[in-house]
């Protein structure tokens, strides 16, 4: 790639060399963060009014941790997911308000008989978390299943009770002006906005019921 105007991030995650790591537009090395586990998402956000940077760390299998660090580098907070769920890589977004919005994948057992799968199945619900950064209280939750129907998924069913089910795959989400919710699954290939008083679903882009 050419030579840009800022900075470049990366979450190596080959060999010995995982963590977040900052390069010059020229490639040479500004920073870097070594750590055992591999790093994902490192980004630039906004949190009680300075830059900060953000990243996800740890195992997306066994749940992991978010983690912001101010203009010196010093870790400012850490936020998990809260009600015993584990914190995924997909999503970390500091909202204006001092929150943080996360996600986690949680298996269910589930009747998967009425989309070609097991009537004992196991089935992965996606869960979006607003929480509360500095006391790690969760202020909002919402849960895929409930809201988004197996039927909705493009992807084939496993036949195996013990290969779970990951009809929805959140990728994303976004708190709107109006306090409601954007997120996308990329296994519905859907946008959802969520009601943040209710939980429903107001409306899709894409997907089977678009």
């Amino acid at each position: 790639f050419g030579v840009g105007a800022g900075d470049i991030f990366l979450t190596p995650r080959h060999g010995f060399q995982n963590g977040p790591m900052i390069l010059s537009p020229r490639g040479r090395l500004l920073w870097f963060e070594p750590l055992r586990e591999p790093a994902y998402n490192l980004e630039v956000q906004r949190y009680r009014r300075q830059p900060v940077l953000t990243w996800f760390q740890g195992s997306w299998l066994q749940g992991g941790e978010d983690v912001i660090v101010d203009q010196s580098y010093r870790t400012a907070a850490v936020v998990r997911a809260g009600e015993g769920y584990g914190t995924d890589l997909h999503e970390f977004q500091i909202t204006p308000q001092g929150t943080a919005l996360v996600d986690s994948y949680s298996p269910v057992r589930a009747d998967l008989s009425a989309v070609g799968g097991p009537s004992a199945g196991t089935v992965l619900d996606c869960i979006v978390q607003d929480i509360d950064i500095r006391t790690g209280r969760v202020l909002w939750e919402w849960h895929a299943l409930g809201h988004v129907p197996l039927s909705a998924s493009y992807t084939a069913t496993p036949h195996s009770a013990h290969v779970a089910d990951d009809y929805f795959h959140l990728n994303s989400i976004e708190q709107l002006p109006d306090g409601n919710f954007l997120v996308s699954a990329r296994n519905t290939w859907t946008v959802y906005e969520i009601s943040r008083r209710t939980g429903d679903v107001l409306w899709r882009l894409g997907g089977k019921n678009s």
